[in-house]
């Protein structure tokens, strides 16, 4: 069995562990308490949240630094071709030769984008305030991650 297989299979479980734990934990906190009174439909609340309310236009934070908010963007397109070549490695299966360059060229903008995001944090006053020494490690972590893609 390749050490790439067992590693990923190895690094699933470790995870689906942790996740057991965070949602066997949750269970310890008393229910959260709402302040705001319910409006609408929640699913179509649920589909503005994950959706269009994540859009420049609809977000002021993304309207006011565009070049972090594409950062952003491509940042998570790297990270999910990175994953979708690390599944199809661990599956044995090859893409073709147009598919497989243009995961990698995602991946890599992706790890460009995330130092660059990483920098920012560190050099900017107001983000190393909220920061905390996870979102460090998460993002040295991932950038390593797609640098591997």
């Amino acid at each position: 069995m390749p050490l790439l297989y067992v590693a990923v299979v190895f690094a699933c479980g470790i995870c689906l562990l942790a996740l057991m734990a965070m949602i066997l934990g949750t269970g310890r906190f008393p229910p959260a308490t709402t302040f705001a009174r319910r409006q609408g439909s929640v699913r179509r609340g649920i589909m503005y949240a994950f959706g269009t309310g994540m859009t420049p236009w609809e977000k002021e934070s993304a309207r006011r630094h565009l070049p972090t908010y594409f950062a952003g963007v491509t940042y998570h397109l790297g990270i999910f071709a990175a994953l979708l070549l690390l599944a199809l490695r661990v599956l044995g299966i090859m893409p073709p030769f147009p598919v497989a360059p243009g995961l990698a060229y995602i991946s890599a903008s992706g790890a460009i984008c995330g130092v660059g995001l990483l920098v920012k944090r560190i050099v900017s006053s107001r983000l190393r305030g909220i920061s905390v020494p996870d979102d460090y490690l998460a993002n040295l972590l991932v950038d390593a991650f797609l640098l591997c893609a």
